[in-house]
């Protein structure tokens, strides 16, 4: 329906203003559309030029901003350090920052999960739509591959791990989908417990950096 189309586009355009690194997302999520064959038809369709269009008119403000103040919309670029570290060395250490801020984003919550659920057995059938898993591993996949290219073609040498959020924020999505068919009593016991042993660390690591 039209009015799908009207929403993502807005959903679309309140995102990049809220985090330009928002546009990764929506390209990601679009490329892995169109690799999964249920959502193909829907991303080839002509009423996307309505996405295109209400995204277009949600920008529209701001990018008449940019244009007209490109003092203030670039005084931040600084922290891609894109002069400091050119070439394949500044290429090359944004590439090992973005996989480090994946694995911090990531790794904990992952080896929890693996702890809890990895030799748990089977107890029911999955009740996760694996097509929508998918889609979510691949946009996951398809947008951390377009900041890689974006850090080789710019030269950026800085990526911090919070830049990944739009990104990565559904990982727990795929763990969740991954252990619901391996949940017995004894491995929610583990999770909880090691919830407890996790949550205090992340909360002391606030406070630190605070």
């Amino acid at each position: 329906q039209a009015a799908y189309y009207l929403l993502l586009g807005l959903l679309f355009g309140a995102g990049v203003l809220a985090k330009y690194n928002y546009v990764f997302y929506c390209v990601a999520l679009l490329g892995a559309l169109l690799t999964l064959a249920p959502f193909r038809s829907a991303v080839l369709n002509r009423k996307l030029l309505l996405t295109a269009g209400v995204i277009l008119l949600v920008l529209a403000p701001h990018l008449y901003w940019v244009w007209t103040h490109p003092d203030l919309t670039f005084s931040q670029s600084y922290k891609f350090q894109i002069q400091k570290a050119a070439g394949f060395s500044g290429s090359l250490m944004g590439t090992v920052k973005l996989l480090t801020g994946v694995a911090a984003f990531g790794a904990l919550l992952g080896l929890t999960y693996g702890l809890a659920f990895l030799r748990a057995p089977v107890v029911s059938p999955s009740q996760a739509n694996t097509t929508l898993v998918a889609l979510v591993i691949r946009t996951m996949l398809i947008g951390l591959g377009l900041c890689i290219a974006g850090i080789w073609l710019f030269h950026v040498s800085t990526v911090k791990g919070r830049w990944l959020q739009p990104l990565l924020i559904a990982w727990p999505i795929v763990l969740v989908a991954w252990a619901q068919p391996k949940l017995t009593p004894l491995a929610t016991r583990r999770i909880l417990v090691l919830a407890g042993v996790v949550l205090p660390g992340h909360a002391l690591e606030d406070v630190v950096r605070a």
